[in-house]
């Protein structure tokens, strides 16, 4: 071997050599991996077959088995986006596409339809490249002249037109009565609709309240700058009132007016915008952690692609809302800086919280800017003003208490607030009532009463512009997303044996046809492995056979699955195969993907791949420190580190990795990183994951006596925070351990230890 390595690599380091190596490292980790996958057959129930990709009769060439490893871990394009294709052809030609597929050839995803092929798109491809390509899927439907423009009256082009299937109808008689010079070969360019600015007052520059970065300008206080559809708020029609008002329960209006001045009024460009709107307002105001909402997404995908493509009112306004919600930010921001820089959505993408709220206080109070605040406040975790902004100003019937129940879930579930006036069922029940207009007292469980509701939601109605199931769609992101929220274990991964009773005592068991039978049972299988009862194929044939669970669950399922498994072992491999097949490219899935590739299926070289695209579409995301961490990517480490107006735990995670890289070597470090993490932790009372990353890195870098007093310090500055106060006297014992004072720890924690405590930490 070593002499083989001298024929092949001299000494000489040009870059080809170094090219070369770097190859030959790669061959020899996929060989390892290829033996591994060799395998990987093995024994499945009817939900879920394991595998091997290799056939009996390959050749196991290095350059086969690196082929056929790769195919194995190809994550298919964003399922959104191919539902957004059928949903495109559905709008312009009334047909949508029947079974798409997606065929990786020559270096790129060949999307076909019937054996057709109807788009083409890169591997991993952005939110931009995929709007393009929608956009360029619609101009293919509008015929060889590309003319297209929709009419403003009678009846609908899109159902009738010569260019959009080959129809012809009586439409073509009124056309020509209307221009004797108009032919069916030449269709007549119709006029984009004109575009309204909104009218904004400016006055004198003032000074921006609680640090924001610069001044913005005010208008007039019933006037928001949400609503650009047109120039005098007088002069709107009722559907750009609705959109003005961003509540879902307008939203949801404003989608029955579309669909009906679609059908007697025929197609508009303003109708596709006014869609657009509506529909990327309920994207941005879901939660959705089961990504149950791929249909209500890909329907507002589809809209949004035309948008762009006729270059209506809203378009890039509609485009960054949808990126945003999406996943993929880092296109957000590129769309955003085409915002004017008084919109308060170009605030929210572009800067911090309080720019957002001197904007309110300044005038932009519409509720589009007041849900855009405290989503900011949330996701900067700024505990204390998010607490006095929504105390009294969001109760169980407020419009918009669902959404920002969506906003404060995120921090529950962290242990950063216990909001305990959101009791997310009441909120729930409430908005439906104000929905459907009924009231319906019941002792059914929850997935039993929420049927109820959401029975007549999905209309029978198939010629509907917009399908009616957006509605079922929105409310379930959130009841899904809700029973993930409570299958977060309160002790690592212990469950009590009766925990699937309690289960159904409070969520009931419905059928797998009914609402909530994919989740509940789902649940149900992961209940049962952390009770002892593993069954893999089937925890994972629970995750991956629903068509309305997303990739999340999926990954979860094999979370729970690889518990019982060592790193590497065939069964284990097999089955991070399996979940590969079923997820898609979309920027979480990137993250999640890379994470099993390094640390389950032992693949470092496909971690780093995924993990550097995950980083290009989401550089500041929940899961980018850990994704930088993998990569060794320090220089990533210290931007997230360096910017001010970042997460906190964010910058916090960021600092404690740097310092694993660099405190054992540099002592001059030791200093740096944890005096910035003790910086944060004295200008973040309350905030848990904070002073949880400074214990760790004041205890691994031998500062645990200096790090017991600003633990106290904090105590007493969070004494509003009962919770996170728990949590931190559990840190504060380890600390006084790590010190060599075990008889404090143990009168601080009185026998008693609570969850969440840092496995970390305890390891330490």
């Amino acid at each position: 071997m070593i002499e083989w390595c001298q024929k092949n690599h001299p000494a000489a380091p040009s870059e080809n050599a170094r090219r070369d190596r770097h190859h030959s490292g790669k061959q020899f980790l996929t060989l390892s991996l290829s033996a591994l996958l060799l395998l990987t057959s093995c024994g499945g129930s009817k939900q879920v077959r394991f595998s091997s990709p290799f056939k009996e009769d390959d050749e196991l060439t290095a350059h086969l088995a690196f082929k056929i490893v790769e195919r194995s871990y190809r994550l298919k394009p964003d399922r959104r986006y191919l539902l957004a294709l059928s949903n495109v052809s559905r709008i312009v030609t009334r047909k949508p596409l029947e079974k798409v597929e997606a065929i990786f050839e020559n270096g790129s995803w060949h999307i076909k339809s019937d054996k057709k092929e109807v788009a083409t798109i890169k591997d991993f491809p952005s939110f931009l490249e995929i709007a393009a390509s929608l956009s360029k899927y619609a101009r293919s439907l509008e015929g060889e002249q590309g003319q297209h423009r929709f009419e403003s009256n009678g009846k609908n082009v899109l159902n009738h037109s010569k260019i959009f299937g080959g129809f012809e109808t009586e439409l073509d008689l009124v056309r020509e009565e209307k221009n004797p010079n108009w032919t069916k070969d030449e269709p007549p360019p119709l006029q984009p609709t004109k575009k309204a600015q909104p009218k904004v007052s400016k006055n004198p520059e003032q000074k921006v309240a609680e640090g924001a970065e610069f001044a913005t300008e005010s208008v007039q206080a019933q006037q928001s700058n949400a609503g650009t559809l047109e120039d005098n708020p007088k002069q709107q029609d009722q559907i750009d009132q609705l959109l003005l008002d961003y509540s879902p329960r307008s939203l949801f209006k404003s989608i029955e007016e579309i669909n009906a001045r679609w059908k007697q009024e025929g197609g508009s460009s303003q109708l596709i915008d006014q869609a657009s709107t509506a529909l990327t307002g309920l994207a941005f105001q879901t939660y959705d952690r089961a990504e149950t909402g791929d249909e209500l997404l890909a329907q507002a995908l589809a809209f949004t692609s035309l948008s762009r493509r006729y270059e209506t009112q809203n378009a890039k306004r509609n485009q960054v809302r949808l990126a945003e919600a999406m996943g993929y930010r880092a296109d957000a921001k590129i769309l955003a800086a085409d915002l004017p820089e008084e919109d308060p959505l170009r605030m929210y993408i572009m800067w911090q919280a309080q720019t957002v709220g001197a904007a309110i206080e300044q005038g932009l109070n519409s509720n589009e800017s007041k849900f855009l605040y405290v989503k900011k406040l949330a996701i900067q975790e700024n505990l204390q003003r998010l607490r006095d902004y929504c105390k009294n100003r969001f109760d169980t019937n407020s419009p918009l208490s669902l959404s920002v129940y969506g906003c404060l879930q995120p921090l529950a579930t962290a242990d950063q607030l216990t909001p305990d006036i959101w009791l997310f069922e009441n909120i729930l029940f409430s908005e439906l009532k104000s929905i459907t207009g009924k009231s319906i007292e019941t002792h059914d469980k929850f997935f039993s009463h929420l049927a109820k509701y959401l029975a007549n939601s999905d209309s029978k109605q198939t010629d509907n512009l917009i399908p009616s199931t957006v509605i079922s769609d929105f409310y379930r992101t959130f009841a899904y997303s809700y029973i993930l929220d409570y299958l977060q274990p309160d002790n690592g991964s212990y469950t009590e044996k009766e925990a699937e009773r309690i289960f159904d005592e409070r969520f009931g068991n419905p059928a797998a046809s009914e609402l909530g039978g994919s989740i509940c049972a789902l649940a149900h299988s992961i209940l049962d492995s952390r009770t002892g009862n593993y069954h893999v194929a089937k925890l994972l044939g629970n995750a991956i056979g629903p068509k309305d669970l997303g990739g999340y669950p999926r990954f979860l399922a094999f979370d729970e699955a690889a518990r019982w498994f060592s790193n590497g072992e065939p069964k284990l491999i097999s089955a991070g195969k399996t979940i590969f097949e079923n997820v898609d490219s979309r920027p979480g899935n990137r993250f999640r993907a890379a994470k099993i590739a390094h640390n389950e299926l032992l693949h470092p070289v496909l971690a780093t791949d995924l993990n550097t695209l995950a980083l290009d579409a989401d550089a500041d995301g929940e899961l980018s420190v850990h994704a930088a961490q993998q990569n060794t990517d320090q220089m990533h480490l210290r931007r997230i580190a360096d910017n001010k107006i970042g997460v906190p735990s964010r910058r916090a995670k960021a600092m404690a990795a740097l310092f694993e890289f660099t405190g054992s070597i540099d002592q001059g470090a030791k200093g740096i990183y944890v005096d910035r993490i003790e910086e944060l932790v004295e200008h973040t009372p309350g905030n848990i994951e904070v002073l949880r990353e400074y214990v760790r890195s004041s205890i691994l870098s031998g500062q645990a006596a200096l790090a017991i007093e600003n633990t106290k310090s904090w105590i007493e500055k969070s004494a509003g925070y009962p919770r996170q106060i728990k949590l931190a006297k559990q840190l504060l014992a380890a600390l006084y351990y790590s010190n060599g004072n075990p008889d404090e720890s143990m009168k601080l924690l009185d026998g008693q230890v609570d969850n969440k405590v840092d496995v970390q930490i305890a390891e330490t």
